[in-house]
């Protein structure tokens, strides 16, 4: 103050400045005002940052989650095609998501002194009614009070300060009053759910990861429909109900012959089937330049699909298929094999018997399932005879007794029945047990006729070379497949056989041009008994064969139509940010508890300054900066501060007046708070001060 040099004469001017300031204090009754803005505020930052953080987090994540129809998986660095499970998925990168997260916890722990400054109501309001009535049970004592502030104040560090007082010894006949244990139990409610705010947030950024995720659209019809992408297959209506027509004949000819008009529809089916007897290469170039496709085995046989569908793209289709079973019936035909007796040059004296000449076969309905006889020559001289030491024969039959034969491959059914004779040279035979026989019958001397039972084929002489033949019996059905393409793959697929009006179609290729595929049957057949090891793999190698060069043919013919699928699915891969629901529900549901406890302080401390007089003067004092200005300010400053602050000369804006707080020696030793009013006319260097 100004002239102020005494300690009597700065009381006195305090005392001055109280009384003109009591003069304009009137209009507000002397207590601290603002209380509602400072509820609001203090509500404002304790609860609005947890709310808008939550719901942010909340709505970035639902925003951005990929569709979830069924059949969508994910794939992560352990397992690939995960089922989705019960985690949340989101296109936010991981880092991005996680970031957002970890506001929750700074944000909890940052604002605990304003969730404590709203409890700070409540306690002034039972302090103002303890001291009121002189409660000492209620009111602390001046460690406890010390402990009550920097609790309403959110040091974390009251809270090890309390527990420490709690057990201490020295604290004999002292009661914790029940104003502390509310404030301390409150502010351990608050600290232990921003610590599990804390934890959840680290649980939930360990937990978060990013994967391959894969959605998987259905297609609408109407997209199928205008679809370029076709992977079935029909017949053409030309290829419907085909006239018959017999196969070639050994000596050339066919009969029936056709029909022009029978010839204009077999044209109209078979756009590009062109072979010529001299030139058969001319289908296999055909099969070659056709709209890509490619053959399929499954379980139930051979089928045609299409060559490398979109990798991304799952359907159901409809297409046809071949399913044959054949069975080695060599061993259950009579084989008549003419020998003769020649020196043994490996053991002196003996002799043994060697083929001389073409054996002949005679195969019976009731041993052999079929019937079927002729010679070994029969096969070389037939139409069929590929190369040298090659050749096949294919009798069909008109049903499944398997005992007429049908010269004019009067098939109309979806099923055939046929009898294969396969002949190789014997040195394309690499397994040795092929060509074991048991001699049945044996007729001594130079020239005689064995009989014998072969296990799979026969050994004979031929024009180049000894030549081994196997006969087989087999069954073709032709069908209508349905069938389900999965990452490439064929699946689930469903074989009805072929309605007999269609299957005309797919028979006359085989009877009239199977001879144009003698590339890919000279491969089946070597393949059949050169590289087979038992009957069965003689069977099953050839009729591989035989589906493959079935279905090739009428795939290569040009009778099909590309249809669009039955069905498709999409599947479309991104990268996403999988979210497991229970770190992400727990973050969610504590930010939520944390803004609910905020609101409840909010609504107890406007109670509490409407039912209590003078609770906002109380509740000011109850902080640090009160009990400074308390212990070191003038008390008449704190009869008309309508602010925490104003209980300081310096914060009204007399700073003339304002006192210095000094840590003085004392007599005994050590140091004591000293106040020091500072002179305005104060020289640095002097020692011209007053003490209080």
């Amino acid at each position: 103050m100004p002239g102020c040099r005494t300690v009597s004469q700065e009381k006195r001017q305090c005392s001055n400045l109280t009384q003109q300031e009591e003069s304009t204090s009137q209009s507000w009754s002397g207590t601290m005002g603002s209380h509602f803005l400072n509820i609001f505020t203090a509500w404002t930052l304790a609860t609005v940052p947890m709310i808008i953080l939550a719901l942010a987090f909340v709505l970035a994540v639902q925003l951005t989650r990929p569709g979830a129809p069924p059949g969508s998986f994910y794939s992560d660095e352990q397992q690939a095609n995960n089922p989705l499970g019960s985690a949340i998925y989101s296109k936010i990168p991981s880092t991005q998501l996680t970031f957002i997260a970890s506001f929750s916890a700074t944000l909890a722990t940052t604002l605990l002194p304003a969730m404590m400054a709203l409890f700070s109501y409540t306690i002034a309001l039972a302090i103002t009614r303890d001291s009121d009535t002189e409660n000492r049970q209620g009111l602390p004592s001046p460690f406890q009070l010390q402990l009550l502030i920097s609790s309403l104040d959110g040091s974390l560090l009251s809270l090890w300060s309390f527990i420490r007082y709690l057990f201490s010894r020295k604290r004999r006949g002292v009661a914790v009053v029940s104003n502390l244990w509310k404030a301390v139990s409150l502010f351990s409610i608050t600290a232990l759910l921003a610590l599990l705010i804390a934890m959840t947030d680290a649980w939930l950024n360990f937990s978060v990861s990013t994967v391959q995720y894969t959605s998987r659209d259905a297609l609408p019809s109407d997209d199928l429909a205008r679809s370029t992408f076709t992977p079935g297959r029909g017949l053409r209506p030309a290829c419907m109900d085909l006239p018959r027509m017999a196969p070639e004949e050994p000596n050339g000819t066919t009969t029936p012959i056709p029909t022009d008009s029978e010839w204009e529809q077999m044209a109209a089916c078979y756009t590009t089937l062109q072979p010529t007897e001299d030139t058969p290469e001319s289908t296999a170039e055909s099969m070659e330049q056709s709209e890509p496709i490619e053959y399929i085995a499954t379980p139930e046989g051979w089928v045609i699909v299409p060559d490398s569908p979109p990798a991304n793209i799952d359907f159901e289709a409809t297409t046809f298929g071949s399913s044959t079973s054949c069975k080695v019936v060599t061993n259950l035909c009579e084989i008549v094999q003419p020998t003769r007796t020649v020196n043994d040059t490996n053991r002196r004296g003996g002799q043994i018997e060697v083929p001389m000449g073409d054996f002949a076969y005679d195969c019976k309905r009731d041993r052999a399932g079929l019937e079927l006889s002729g010679n070994a020559s029969d096969i070389r001289n037939a139409s069929l005879f590929l190369s040298a030491g090659h050749g096949f024969v294919v009798e069909y039959y008109t049903d499944s007794t398997m005992s007429t034969i049908s010269n004019e491959m009067d098939v109309r059914g979806p099923t055939l029945w046929y009898a294969v004779l396969l002949q190789l040279p014997v040195a394309f035979v690499t397994y040795a047990a092929l060509l074991e026989y048991e001699v049945v019958t044996n007729h001594t001397g130079l020239s005689g006729n064995r009989t014998v039972t072969p296990t799979v084929g026969l050994e004979g002489p031929g024009d180049t070379g000894d030549l081994f033949t196997s006969i087989l019996s087999c069954t073709t059905v032709l069908s209508d497949v349905k069938y389900s393409s999965i990452n490439g793959s064929v699946k689930d697929d469903t074989w009805t056989a072929m309605n007999q009006s269609a299957s005309p179609a797919f028979v006359l290729p085989i009877g009239n041009y199977l001879k144009a595929a003698w590339a890919q049957v000279q491969q089946g057949a070597q393949d059949a008994i050169g590289n087979a090891t038992s009957a069965e793999e003689v069977a099953s190698t050839w009729a591989k064969t035989y589906d493959q060069v079935v279905i090739s043919l009428g795939a290569s013919s040009g009778m099909l139509l590309n249809l669009p699928p039955l069905s498709a699915i999409r599947s479309t891969t991104t990268q996403v940010t999988r979210i497991p629901r229970a770190p992400f529900i727990t973050l969610v549901v504590l930010d939520l508890v944390y803004a609910i406890i905020g609101t409840y302080l909010m609504v107890a401390a406007l109670i509490a300054v409407r039912k209590g007089n003078g609770v906002r003067d109380a509740q000011a004092r109850l902080s640090t900066l009160a009990v400074v200005a308390e212990s070191f300010e003038s008390p008449a400053l704190g009869d008309d501060a309508r602010d925490v602050n104003m209980l300081f000369a310096e914060r009204r804006g007399r700073g003339e007046s304002t006192r210095r707080v000094a840590l003085v020696r004392r007599n005994g030793g050590g140091r004591r708070f000293k106040q020091i009013v500072v002179p305005r006319n104060y020289v640095k260097g002097t020692s011209t001060w007053n003490t209080v």
